[in-house]
């Protein structure tokens, strides 16, 4: 790498953790954020603290301090994030019955071949291992790698080969609405405000879920 792409790649970064998207979410997480956090969040106060894989190190800084480890380590396929290991979760460059936990946080439906991903996680978790993943179901297209949605069923699919999993819905009809109100170009700058009064409207809504939350024992 030449020095001017070099001190691109600087300006770049140091736009984006300090200024940029990321510090934005975090200060105003969506309907859906707020909704997946609130189950992971009781999911976490419940582990051991064990070896822990985060799959995804741009949030690592926002999930860190939650997660009970007594070793936390970061996957990404892009260098920018800093990751422990850099790899891609199709194949990832670790050995076999590594971890006590794996979390997963809207991953998988960036993944091309999401089976494929999870068999790799079910290979580098050990024996009685557990991963936690949170995946949308309605939400709008968010990046250029963005290639399902999931189900509950097509969740349990996809985790079918571990021993015991729990899936878990969060969501309704009216955050279902507030959710695409509050992603609108000019809106969202206002609307996100209220997101965490909205969240706490928390009745049950069967057939509008905007996502689920997975807890899977290998």
């Amino acid at each position: 790498m030449n020095k001017k792409m070099k001190f691109k790649k600087i300006i770049k970064k140091f736009m984006i953790i300090k200024f940029g998207k990321y510090l934005y979410y975090m200060i105003f997480p969506s309907v859906a954020r707020l909704g997946g956090d609130r189950i992971l969040k009781k999911i976490y106060r419940k582990l051991k603290p064990g070896k822990t894989l985060f799959i995804g190190a741009s949030w690592k800084g926002y999930y860190k301090s939650m997660i009970p480890s007594t070793q936390f380590l970061t996957l990404d396929i892009d260098d920018f994030y800093e990751p422990d290991i850099l790899s891609d979760v199709h194949d990832i460059k670790c050995k076999t019955n590594t971890f006590d936990t794996i979390v997963a946080t809207r991953i998988f439906e960036h993944c091309y071949d999401p089976q494929k991903a999870i068999k790799e996680v079910l290979r580098i978790l050990k024996k009685d291992g557990i991963c936690i993943i949170d995946v949308p179901f309605i939400c709008k297209r968010h990046s250029s790698h963005d290639y399902y949605r999931f189900s509950k069923k097509g969740l349990a699919y996809l985790l079918k080969d571990f021993s015991k999993v729990k899936i878990i819905p969060y969501g309704n009809r009216l955050q279902v609405l507030w959710l695409f109100l509050s992603q609108g170009a000019i809106l969202k700058y206002f609307l996100r405000i209220f997101n965490p009064i909205v969240a706490l409207i928390n009745y049950k809504s069967k057939d509008f879920s905007i996502g689920y939350v997975a807890y899977a024992i290998k």
